[in-house]
């Protein structure tokens, strides 16, 4: 409590403690008999807790920041951990989606009846021979020829099962 208000020294206002030094010091500087001692040794209480009050408060935002500092440090890393995940969820969105591509591809070709394997096991065997003769150096119209005989031979096997 202020020997002067009566109030606690964190209530004082500023301004109040300055003036009272100011009232204090012009009592000195006119006549320095008539200084109550008394009202200079309260005052000078009150300046030091108002002080240790002060360093307190400074202390206390310093704690404030410095905690305040962690809480930014983790949220940073908190917010780099979540761009990983989610960038590495994205990457087995792709690989799911992949495999469901894949599953479709060998559903479809499980689903293949007899006859559409040997279509396409005739189309596969037309293209080879067609490839092996162009290679060997028949000429082109055997190679026509033979392209023409694969192609009757292809369109027995679709005409004949259908």
């Amino acid at each position: 409590m202020s020997v002067l208000t009566s109030k606690p020294v964190q209530d004082v206002p500023a301004d109040m403690l300055t003036a009272l030094l100011d009232q204090a010091y012009g009592k000195l500087s006119n006549d320095p008999m008539t200084i109550d001692a008394g009202l200079v040794s309260a005052l000078c209480r009150d300046l030091e807790v108002a002080r240790s009050g002060v360093d307190i408060a400074n202390r206390l935002t310093e704690l404030y920041r410095d905690e305040r500092d962690k809480l930014v440090d983790k949220n940073e890393d908190l917010q780099r951990r979540v761009a990983a995940a989610n960038t590495a969820v994205a990457a087995w969105d792709d690989v799911i989606r992949q495999c469901r591509a894949d599953k479709a591809e060998l559903e479809a070709l499980r689903g293949l009846t007899v006859r559409q394997a040997d279509v396409l096991e005739a189309v596969r065997q037309l293209a080879q021979g067609w490839n092996a003769k162009i290679n060997s150096g028949i000429p082109q119209d055997d190679a026509w020829l033979a392209l023409s005989m694969a192609a009757v031979e292809l369109n027995h096997v679709l005409v004949g099962e259908a």
